[in-house]
């Protein structure tokens, strides 16, 4: 039987809205509510903000659901079941060696007990990031990314709370090292934080697609596509004879290739034999928008290159346009989140230093 907190992990794969999370988003105020208890040093308020929002069975406090959501939203990606039962016995080991330590008399083996939390966090983060996968795609990064921000906030608080409890050692020195043990692990947390923002960035800038333009022929209403060129490039450089050219050229070298182009006009098609007709269009493979879709009908050969040339300036037009405003959504979404989750990791820094 599948347990609450998996049950949490799963659901959100059935609803989804695509968009970059806003500034007041659930997953950011639990963040600085998490900031907040560490900062207060605290130890019955950051268990509480640890019970209610990182241990939790119930769907609408738990960081886990809200991280999911983020993602969805963000980079509309979904986690499978394996990946998620995964993470999910990463977090329950953690929560099961807590009760453990938070059940013992406070003496010094409460204190052993707690710094072994160290070695929990540090096999657990394995489970939410690519330390055995170095060429993980930035895909791959973007699909895990909201919950590994989680699980860092959440290893950064209970960091905080092992720290407290080494004072239960009776000793000065190797309660120093051992916080210095967390110390180490939660920056290593930090470090991960800087690819993963350019990675993700680009990734998601990458989603928009090229300008492509296919061939396109209609027989009794139906389209069949034939050849298609799909290009990068950036701009439109003064030497349009040479881009024509080599459009032109593209589409010569292959179009002989499927006789069905050429013939002469059928029942419901829209060209002749003397009419060709070209379709450009630009798509984000994220938001499954079509950004651009144009047509251009060819009677004469010599203007297939100039025709081909107009639709790529303007597909790269309305690519240009969504690229940018992706490249801020994705300054907005780093601002907000991933600034939230540094802010909890450098107030765990803080105290334990």
């Amino acid at each position: 039987m599948l347990s609450k907190l998996f049950f949490i992990l799963l659901t959100f794969c059935f609803t989804f809205v695509v968009g970059v999370t806003n500034d007041n988003s659930t997953l950011k105020k639990i963040f600085r509510k998490t900031e907040k208890a560490i900062l207060s040093k605290n130890g019955k308020r950051m268990e509480k903000i640890l019970l209610k929002h990182y241990f939790t069975d119930i769907k609408d406090d738990s960081i886990w659901w809200y991280a999911q959501q983020e993602s969805r939203s963000a980079f509309n990606i979904d986690l499978g079941i394996e990946e998620l039962l995964t993470m999910e016995t990463a977090i329950k080991k953690l929560k099961q060696h807590h009760n453990i330590c938070n059940d013992l008399k406070v003496n010094k083996r409460r204190a052993q007990c707690f710094h072994h939390l160290v070695d929990i966090i540090q096999a657990g983060k394995r489970d939410f990031t690519w330390d055995i996968s170095t060429d993980i795609s930035k895909e791959g990064k973007a699909k895990i990314g909201t919950l590994y921000i989680s699980y860092a906030a959440m290893s950064a608080l209970l960091s905080v709370i092992a720290s407290k409890n080494l004072d239960s050692l009776n000793d000065d020195r190797k309660a120093d090292a051992w916080r210095e043990e967390f110390a180490a692990e939660i920056t290593k947390l930090s470090d991960f934080l800087h690819d993963y923002e350019h990675d993700i960035s680009t990734w998601r800038t990458d989603q928009i697609s090229p300008v492509e333009i296919c061939q396109v022929k209609q027989l009794f209403w139906k389209e069949f596509t034939g050849v298609c060129e799909t290009r990068w490039k950036r701009s439109i450089d003064d030497n349009e004879k040479d881009d024509e050219d080599e459009s032109k050229k593209e589409f010569d070298d292959n179009e002989n290739n499927d006789p069905s182009l050429n013939v002469a006009d059928k029942i419901g098609g829209t060209t002749n034999f003397y009419t060709k007709l070209y379709r450009g269009k630009v798509f984000d493979d994220v938001t499954k928008e079509t950004l651009f879709v144009d047509d251009a009908y060819v009677k004469d050969e010599e203007n297939l290159g100039t025709k081909l040339i107009s639709l790529y300036k303007n597909g790269m037009k309305e690519r240009w346009s969504k690229e940018e405003t992706v490249r801020k959504d994705m300054v907005k979404y780093n601002n907000n989140t991933i600034k939230a989750v540094r802010r909890v990791i450098a107030a765990a820094h803080k105290v334990l230093m």
